[in-house]
């Protein structure tokens, strides 16, 4: 459940809703993270498990393949339909 934000902090006039909402969790964040509550955290400094590649985008394939996603562009699509026609 979310907190509501303290008492005392200022509301961004940056923009609306959702910009406000976002300067009030930074916030909370750096209030946080000042109060050292972020510190020893465990895994913290580890390597994140399952991901042993450095591959930059390993998060986009990763989810990708999760949920049946396609990222081939249609070019490409219809390049590999030619390919498997000209085969066979």
């Amino acid at each position: 459940m979310t907190q509501r934000k303290p008492e005392g902090m200022s509301q961004q006039s940056c923009g609306p809703g959702r910009q406000r909402r976002a300067g009030g969790i930074d916030e909370q964040v750096e209030a946080a993270r000042r109060r050292g509550e972020f510190d020893n955290l465990p895994g913290a400094g580890k390597p994140i498990a399952g991901v042993e590649n450095t591959d930059p985008d390993w998060w986009l394939k990763a989810f990708a393949a999760r949920e049946g996603v396609n990222l081939a562009s249609p070019l490409l699509e219809v390049r590999r339909e030619v390919e498997r026609f000209v085969e066979s």
